[in-house]
């Protein structure tokens, strides 16, 4: 009996500990997405049918941004896929749209430091690109 007993807790302390490293590594790679400036490059538009690159990571990043939705149709706490829709959309650039499902995850979640780091981060970086867009509005 308590051999059976020790084994649970055995498993319950690897299930912590392999949640605690998932949830760690994801959110280190969040907030390294929304801390990583985007490299701006002047290229030369090539007109040829072949598309290019960026289009080509655009659309997979559109797709699995659209397959996240899915899923939050169905299950809208589904842990795994308000993460993907966030990190997605931040790839996408799309800061404002992120805030939503990393919301959500704070709102679930609220003893996980980290969805809180990284809503503030966006929060701050929306906020600012607002204020640099009403300068450049008021400049005109």
């Amino acid at each position: 009996m308590p051999e059976k007993s020790q084994n649970k807790l055995l498993k319950r302390i690897i299930l912590l500990g392999s949640g605690i490293a998932f949830m760690g590594s994801s959110a280190v790679f969040l907030v390294g997405a929304l801390n990583s400036t985007p490299q701006v490059r002047d290229e030369v538009v090539d007109s040829s049918p072949v598309e290019s690159p960026r289009n080509e990571i655009d659309a997979r990043l559109k797709q699995r941004e659209l397959g996240y939705q899915q899923i939050l149709e169905k299950e809208p706490e589904n842990r795994y896929a308000l993460e993907g829709l966030g990190l997605v959309r931040i790839q996408m650039q799309d800061l404002p749209g992120a805030i939503e499902p990393i919301q959500k995850l704070t709102e679930l979640y609220p003893e996980t430091q980290q969805y809180k780091d990284v809503l503030a981060s966006l929060k701050q970086q929306v906020s600012q690109n607002n204020e640099v867009k009403k300068e450049k509005e008021n400049s005109k």
